[in-house]
């Protein structure tokens, strides 16, 4: 979201721009489709929703862009801050994820509910993503276990300060960063799989049936085994085995293999 200046209807001059993920949601919900997203915590302790209803209370200012009503602008949708009472903690429903009517539950479109021990929130999509929504949760439920006592809970991660001030890149329209062709972020993993010819595993049969298997990526797959021996007849106090003498070794077939796919 992008935090905008200018005159609304209401007499604010704060508004919040949808990004262009976000301005799409609102066009697509449908009775079939909800744009509604879900997540939730599982804690020890049955849920107390007067105690959860004040966290909430205390949480949702930290968040502005959760805090917000959605309006119908001249071509495109956008957010503004919302004073009115809510949202409210309720019960858990059988069907979740229904969609979010605009101009009900006083126009927030968050939804927080409860059931025995687990606390869920749901969200509408144009409000942010679940990285997002998973702040606003464990920042409520963080703020709900003080509330009950435990204060030894730490501001970190996704536990933000509810005193806090958001970040400008909390606001900002990160696809017009990132969602481009000129931004290649760096690979910090290698590719999941790798072309069937780079590992071979090596059969290498030396003197008197001994057997070993060496797995390499290069083609000395026979010396690894003979070196593999050879330490292990030194650790044992004997001699070196006869590969090493400059006996018969012999090499069976290598054979090709997916390294996330190897059963011995």
């Amino acid at each position: 979201m992008e935090k905008k200046d200018g005159k609304l209807k209401n007499g604010r001059g704060e508004w919040y721009k949808l990004d262009l993920s976000a301005i799409v949601y609102p066009t697509l919900q449908r009775r079939d489709f909800s744009s509604v997203y879900r997540l939730s915590v599982v804690l020890k302790e049955e849920i107390r929703p007067d105690v959860l209803q004040k966290a909430l209370d205390l949480t949702l200012p930290r968040f502005p862009t959760y805090k917000a009503a959605i309006r119908k602008g001249l071509f495109w949708r956008y957010l503004e801050p919302n004073d009115r009472p809510g949202p409210f903690v309720q019960e858990d429903v059988k069907n979740p994820c229904q969609p979010m009517h605009f101009k009900a539950n006083h126009r927030y479109l968050v939804r927080v509910y409860y059931f025995r021990n687990r606390i869920a929130l749901e969200a509408h999509h144009s409000l942010g993503d679940g990285t997002g929504g998973m702040c606003v949760l464990q920042t409520m439920t963080a703020v709900y276990l003080r509330l009950l006592g435990h204060e030894e809970i730490e501001n970190g991660g996704y536990v933000l300060d509810i005193n806090g001030v958001p970040d400008e890149e909390e606001l900002e329209d990160a696809y017009m960063r990132y969602a481009n062709a000129k931004v290649c972020p760096p690979r910090i993993q290698e590719k999941a799989l790798l072309h069937p010819e780079y590992h071979r595993r090596y059969h290498v049969r030396i003197g008197g049936g001994r057997r070993c298997e060496a797995l390499s990526c290069h083609d000395n797959g026979i010396s690894e085994c003979r070196a593999a021996l050879c330490a292990s007849d030194k650790a044992a106090g004997g001699t070196p085995s006869p590969a090493q003498a400059g006996e018969d070794c012999h090499a069976g077939e290598s054979e090709a293999f997916f390294p996330h796919h190897y059963a011995a």
